[in-house]
């Protein structure tokens, strides 16, 4: 089975805005409404930040979690083995408190069902994004408890208008990917342009992808190569 090669995975309850603020960190663009079960399979963005030196890394938009999803539960284990080898997570939480969530009872729900699937969770950083700050007079309660009582960093702010403290994201995930234990990659470059053939989310085999990209790629150099032997030869009388 294929599982995403992310640095960092995005993770949270349906509607949490996870899709919104991957459009917001990279140039990827997963479909975003404001309704639940928007995305139906990972979506994986790259973040480069000029401002901090060699930031570069990956970000999947993994499909909303539900309660029972350790055990399967809404094609959880479909969705779960896409985290399990990113290096850092991020818990995208919807701190508004719409259609009456809790995001303290959301992250220690999300918390339990990767503990519960794999116990390689515990040794994974992690970092809260408590979204939403624009949306409800609730979420100033909401943030003060979950800064009080969060194992985790927490960020505060707004995916969908950008606003808060959205401008650390990218820092306080650097930060944690610094700390992370590494994990065997490719080299950078070939690893993003792996994961974009991931994207598609069919379930051939990984040799089978390597094998049709290796010709894709050799059917793209021999076209590149007719078309300049064309321009050289366009407009040249024959002897």
């Amino acid at each position: 089975e294929l599982k995403s090669l992310a640095d960092v995975g995005l993770v949270g309850f349906p509607n949490a805005g996870k899709s919104s603020l991957l459009r917001r960190l990279s140039k990827a663009k997963p479909k975003v409404a404001s309704y639940p079960f928007t995305t139906l399979q990972p979506h994986i963005g790259y973040v480069e930040a000029n401002d901090i030196a060699m930031t570069q890394f990956t970000v999947a938009d993994i499909p909303g979690l539900i309660e029972g999803a350790s055990q399967g539960k809404g094609l959880g284990h479909h969705f779960l083995r896409h985290i399990e080898r990113t290096k850092a997570i991020m818990f995208v939480l919807d701190g508004a408190g719409s259609d009456g969530r809790d995001p303290l009872v959301d992250l220690e729900m999300l918390t339990t069902e990767l503990y519960r699937y794999s116990e390689k969770f515990h040794d994974i950083p992690a970092l809260v994004f408590l979204n939403k700050s624009d949306l409800s007079d609730e979420y100033r309660e909401n943030e003060d408890r979950i800064r009080a009582m969060s194992p985790f960093d927490v960020v505060c702010g707004s995916a969908q208008q950008w606003i808060g403290e959205v401008d650390n994201i990218i820092p306080s995930l650097h930060n944690l990917l610094k700390k992370a234990d590494p994990i065997a990659f490719p080299d950078f470059d070939a690893r993003f342009s792996a994961l974009n053939q991931l994207n598609s989310f069919d379930d051939q085999s990984s040799n089978e992808r390597g094998r049709e990209q290796e010709s894709e790629q050799e059917r793209m150099r021999a076209n590149r190569q007719r078309m300049r032997l064309r321009r050289r030869t366009r407009g040249r009388v024959p002897k």
